[in-house]
């Protein structure tokens, strides 16, 4: 995986050249906060897009919900199939240089014990980097925008381009789980459009 973080980086890999240029440990920044929000955005987003299509376009909610299911599957099962750990876990095991869980630093106030009921609530999987699943569905979350209008499409093609950055900025994936990630979300997207076509055409009645 950092060999081909290397070789799309040109020799070093995207989140450390971003944290060496953008990231002071110790001096929580503006920009900090902004990425981690837009990372913690992933855990509501998704349900208000579900909530906004299904209001908006019953045919349309459809395809939202499967190809989503479809995307959680898929990457669920690759992640199981190839354990990878993120950037900054391999930071701390010497595989990389330096590289800081930026969550945690702008978390740094936070309770310990609370943190740790997060993580366990949340069921956290320290190797399942491989794909990309918050990069996956906020394309599903894009996609759909972008049936809805250009203004919408725009709003969801720079909410997916923060989401990237942000990820491999606070050091939660490489850049190839990202483009799995995609990958996954563009196929299932195609798949429940192809099949679930016959209800694009009838708009919310409710």
């Amino acid at each position: 995986m950092i060999d081909l973080e290397e070789l799309l980086g040109a020799g070093t890999t995207p989140t450390v050249w971003m944290q060496q240029h953008w990231f002071t440990a110790g001096a929580r920044s503006p920009f900090d906060l902004l990425m981690f929000a837009v990372y913690i955005s992933y855990f509501v987003t998704p349900q208000l897009a579900g909530i906004l299509v299904w209001r908006a376009h019953r045919g349309r909610f459809r395809v939202y919900v499967a190809a989503s299911l479809a995307t959680f599957t898929s990457g669920l099962l690759v992640s199981f199939a190839a354990p990878t750990a993120p950037p900054w876990l391999a930071g701390q095991e010497g595989h990389l240089p330096e590289v800081y869980r930026v969550i945690v630093e702008v978390t740094a106030d936070a309770e310990t014990r609370a943190r740790e009921i997060g993580y366990s609530v949340a069921s956290a999987n320290l190797v399942g980097a491989m794909p990309s699943l918050h990069m996956a569905i906020t394309l599903v979350v894009a996609l759909a925008a972008a049936q809805h209008g250009r203004v919408l499409a725009a709003g969801g093609a720079l909410y997916a381009a923060a989401m990237a950055f942000a990820l491999v900025y606070l050091g939660e994936h490489y850049a190839v789980d990202l483009i799995a990630g995609a990958v996954i979300a563009g196929g299932a997207w195609a798949v429940a459009s192809r099949h679930l076509s016959d209800g694009l055409t009838r708009p919310s009645t409710g």
